[in-house]
């Protein structure tokens, strides 16, 4: 009987503390959120950027790709730039090499097409994406 007489009640400094940590675990939980959004972001730019490379390639081996005239010396090879890609609000620089690096008899040229993105688009820096293929020459 005397436990249900007791009327005392959760003191300020409970409810604080108890208010202090639920603050903190939600915290922790919420950071995981700006991190996801970021790295769906990354990996977005990355598949936009493979996706243009793709292309790119394509159009090369297809002879309807477009260049503006401007060379770029990368790593010691001869890039030609093509038309800058504008998508989903970025920029993107593509740049194609062709070098005849397989025997004659094969009648093969090797595409190598990189692709820089606007934010990372400065000389010596990393392509966003870059893939190699090949490209068939016409037989003399």
């Amino acid at each position: 009987m005397k436990l249900y007489l007791n009327h005392k009640g959760v003191t300020l400094i409970e409810i604080l503390a108890s208010i202090t940590i639920l603050f903190l675990v939600l915290l922790y939980f919420l950071s995981f959120f700006g991190q996801a959004t970021l790295l769906s972001t990354k990996t977005e730019d990355r598949l936009t950027a493979i996706n243009i490379a793709e292309k790119v390639l394509n159009e090369v081996s297809d002879d309807s790709a477009v260049y503006t005239g401007i060379n770029q010396l990368i790593d010691g090879t001869i890039y030609h730039q093509m038309e800058i890609i504008q998508l989903n609000g970025k920029q993107y620089f593509p740049y194609v090499s062709l070098t005849p690096e397989t025997p004659e008899s094969l009648h093969l040229k090797v595409v190598h097409v990189q692709i820089y993105a606007q934010e990372d688009y400065s000389p010596g820096a990393t392509p966003a994406s870059e893939i190699y293929g090949y490209k068939k020459e016409e037989s003399p």
